[in-house]
């Protein structure tokens, strides 16, 4: 479970790293993104535990989410409905605010 947790840890904060106030926007990037880099430089990374200094935060958090989720990308609708549920809890804050 602890895996479950860090890759939904690794979603937010990845969500957070956008500057778009409209938290759906912000998912509908990431996970464009996400796929895109599960489509080209995962492929090269995957065998890494983790990328180092000279990669973007956001990145590394592709690739951890990448790696916790056994190279699958995950959709928009899905860290939508994690990062609504999460702020609900109040387990996660994401730091720019949402709409």
């Amino acid at each position: 479970m602890a895996a479950f947790d860090d890759r939904n840890e690794a979603i937010c904060a990845l969500l957070a790293s956008y500057d778009d106030p409209a938290i759906s926007r912000r998912a509908k990037n990431a996970a464009s993104d996400l796929r895109r880099y599960a489509g080209s430089g995962w492929r090269f990374e995957a065998e890494l535990p983790q990328l180092g200094e000279s990669f973007s935060q956001r990145r590394k958090l592709q690739h951890q989410i990448l790696s916790l989720n056994a190279g699958r990308p995950i959709a928009w609708r899905q860290m939508l409905r994690l990062a609504l549920q999460v702020v609900e809890n109040s387990e996660i804050v994401i730091d720019r605010p949402l709409q």
